[in-house]
Formats: structure tokens, sequence, C-alpha cells
């Protein structure tokens, strides 16, 4: 090897030590050692697509709107579907508003999750609230009829799609009773039934109207020593009332009421009942008397005179489907 070689072969000068080193004879002749530059680093870009933006921080304030709105309507229709549980809402557009909010709840939520890519807990709670009160709204506009036949298998429910008069309600329509043998019949200047006497009734508004009930009327009970308090006009009278469903199983089909009822006096003259509860006879707000023979008695009080007591009866009005109003009279008769 030459003095000019960079390297040697390395150990003490003579030895003939084999190995790799730096030249210590390069440094003793006073030439410096030049050090080797770092290699040059280089960047490898990463392998795939690039990572994905956080599109719910960069995204506008107005794409929480849908969300917000879908929470909000769900909890509309389910407020509106827990005030279904109140006849005066239920019966009325109850169930159409509730179902509207519900559909509009589900639209708004679809959109939220949608336009924001992700999940929204908001969006999701007024999807989930609007679908439950859906399915309740719904199944709430059908009519009773309907669900005694289709659900609960009455097989002798009638279905109640007959159209109300202009001047009628259309609940009072869909609960009252006809009587189908006094149609046409005059019962007003014909004499009064007898106390005891039965008639057969039909809902008014079945499309095929059959006989669902009996209403049995027998004489007046004097309860004026009963009263908690006297009564204003002299007398406390109830008169019981017996209704039977035939057949049976019928009368559950639909939601009926009583007949409006009153007691009236030969000169033209007649009193409403009153809502006073005496004990022992139950007025049909203080749910009846079941009898246990698939028969339910109820009794309407009157607080009339004396003399009125002597010279009248009792009346109950039922509606035909023409919505004549046809007035049924029961009285002492010779």
């Amino acid at each position: 090897m030459s003095a000019d070689e960079p390297w040697s072969r390395g150990g003490d000068a003579g030895d003939g030590d084999v190995g790799y080193s730096p030249a210590p004879r390069a440094a003793a002749e006073g030439v410096v050692v030049q050090q080797e530059a770092a290699p040059t680093a280089y960047v490898i870009p990463p392998v795939g697509p690039p990572p994905a933006l956080d599109r719910g921080s960069a995204a506008p304030a107005r794409s929480r709107l849908p969300a917000v709105l879908a929470l909000a309507l769900g909890a509309a229709a389910l407020l509106s579907c827990l005030l279904l549980l109140f006849a005066g809402w239920g019966r009325t557009a109850g169930p159409s508003v509730t179902v509207a909010l519900a559909v509009a709840a589900i639209a708004a939520g679809v959109v939220a999750l949608e336009g924001r890519g992700r999940r929204s807990a908001a969006a999701v709670a007024g999807v989930v609230m609007a679908l439950v009160a859906g399915v309740f709204g719904a199944a709430s506009a059908i009519p009773q009829p309907d669900l005694g036949v289709h659900v609960y298998g009455y097989a002798d429910c009638q279905l109640l799609s007959g159209t109300p008069p202009d001047d009628v309600p259309a609940d009072a329509y869909s609960s009252a009773f006809f009587a189908p043998d006094l149609v046409g019949v005059d019962t007003v200047s014909e004499p009064s039934f007898p106390y005891g006497r039965t008639i057969t009734v039909a809902p008014t508004a079945a499309t095929e109207p059959r006989d669902i009930a009996t209403f049995t009327v027998d004489a007046p009970v004097d309860v004026t020593d009963k009263a908690a308090a006297p009564p204003q006009n002299g007398v406390y009278v109830a008169v019981p009332v017996t209704i039977e469903a035939t057949p049976d199983g019928g009368l559950d089909c639909f939601s009926w009421t009583a007949p409006p009822s009153y007691w009236f006096v030969y000169d033209g003259d007649y009193t409403d009942y009153t809502t006073v509860s005496i004990p022992g006879y139950p007025s049909i707000e203080d749910g009846g008397r079941d009898n246990g023979d698939g028969t339910l008695t109820y009794y309407d009080i009157f607080d009339v005179s004396q003399e009125d007591v002597s010279n009248g009866g009792y009346e109950f009005d039922l509606l035909e489907p023409d919505g004549t109003v046809k007035p049924v009279f029961w009285a002492k008769t010779p």
C-alpha cells in the first residue's frame, strides 16, 4: 500500500493485522480527514386516498336545522299522540294531526341524516318518536267497528260508515241508536208506552243496521229521602233503564252513549235529568249497575214537583239515520 492511500488495513505499523479503520497515517501527516456528508432524507408520500375531512366541523350552521326540526316535530307528534287519550282530541282532528307531524318529522330526520353524512342524535330521536306516534295515530284513526271485526274478532260488529246530516255532529251520530220498528211511526201523537215496555235499537250510523241492544224502562222510584241534599223542586225521581246487548259483545264494537232523556209533562213542558248521585241508584255517569246476567241498569234522576210526577213521564230521544230525532215516551197508564 502506498503512503497516499487514505485508508489503511489498520493496527500498529508493521504488525500485519488486517482490519478496516480510518487511516492514522493520514492524520499523523497533517492531512485533514473529511467527514462524509449525511445522506439526504426523502419524505415518502403515504399510499392510498387522502384522509377524510371532518365535514361536521366545516359544515355551515344551517346543516343542523333539519336535525333540530326533526326533534321538534317528533316531540310534537308524541305529545299529540298522548292527547289522543282524551275523547275531544281523539275523535276530531287528533289522529290526522298526529300522523301529519310524524311524517314531517321522519322526512326532516332523513334529510338531516343524509345531509350531515353521519349519525345525528337529535335526528334519530326525532325519527323514533315520530314512528311511535305515527303508528298509534294511524291506529286511532281506524273506525272502532273495523277494529272490532279485524282485531277483536267480534263477528257481530257493524261498520259505522253512515254520513251524518249537516246539523248533526259526527261524534253524536256515530254513538247514537235508533229503533227500526219505530221508523215512520208518529210517536208524539200516539199514546206513551207503559212502564216495563222494551224497545229494540240499532246503531244509527251503521251501513246495514242490525238490532244490537234492547232498552227497558221501568216505573220511576221516589228517592228523595236517600239524597244527601233536598231537591229544589220537591221530589227526586229515579227512572231505571236496563240495556241488554243482543247479541252479546255487540255493544263493544263502538263507543255508544245513552240517549238524551227528559221528564215530560202532558202540557208540553219537560225537565232535563240531573247529575246528582244517590247511593244505590247509579246514573250512567256513575257507570250504572252490572246485574250479572248480561244486562246493565242505570238510573236517570229528575228534580221535579209532585204535580209533574203525577202528570208526566219519561222520555228519551233516538236518532234515525236521516237525522230525524225520534222521541219515545213511557208513562203510567190507566
